[in-house]
């Protein structure tokens, strides 16, 4: 028996400004581009027409959503048909302008964030020493913090893998209270990219990310 789906993820991007050591996505054989206006809003359509009950919308994928240059215009659009749209970004791009616009359309924003500290941040997330993005997002997860209202979540997300793996607890201790919602992670295998996992022959439930 197979019970309907809640939800619609849309890739709204395929670039990315950044290269984490976790993320495949340097070993997937695709177009680096963004969804143009014209194919998002055909997706709406036919949802509407074929998937009308779906109300949640997770604008995700293996590239940074705000490279899209029209993702101000997807989200607008998208809030006539979506009661839920979900944000997934590393919120580099960001300025506290596009905040306030997100923040009038978004239930909530899940950011990743893979270090406590600058330099373990910029080792995980694949960044130049001279670009300063860390600082930056810290302020602006606290801005969040601040202007979001009661029924908005914001969202972090940690990776462990054994470059930062000494630094979870601190990670976990310091954002807790923070923010609504924290997530680690081990990493899962990818087809055709990488592996952190060693098969195992018994399992006691299946996999929910085949």
């Amino acid at each position: 028996m197979f019970t309907k789906t809640e939800e619609i993820r849309i890739e709204t991007s395929t670039i990315c400004n950044y290269n984490c050591l976790v993320c495949p996505r340097g070993s997937l054989k695709r177009k680096q581009e963004t969804m143009s206006n014209e194919l998002f809003d055909l997706i709406l359509s036919k949802k509407n027409k074929e998937l009308p009950y779906i109300k949640n919308l997770t604008i995700s994928g293996f590239g940074e959503f705000s490279i899209d240059k029209a993702w101000k215009y997807k989200i607008k659009k998208a809030s006539i048909l979506f009661d839920k749209i979900h944000i997934i970004t590393n919120l580099s791009l960001l300025n506290e302008s596009d905040l306030t616009f997100l923040l009038n359309y978004i239930s909530d924003i899940r950011i990743s964030l893979y270090g406590i500290t600058e330099n373990t941040y910029n080792k995980i997330h694949n960044i130049p020493s001279h670009i300063k993005y860390f600082d930056d997002i810290i302020k602006k997860i606290f801005h969040i913090t601040r202007v979001k209202n009661n029924n908005q979540k914001i969202i972090l997300n940690y990776i462990e893998i054994p470059e930062n793996e000494k630094e979870t607890k601190s990670w976990i201790s310091f954002w807790k209270d923070k923010v609504d919602l924290i997530e680690v992670w081990r990493p899962h295998n990818w087809i055709n990219g990488k592996k952190y996992r060693s098969k195992c022959t018994h399992r006691v439930k299946t996999c929910g990310r085949p």
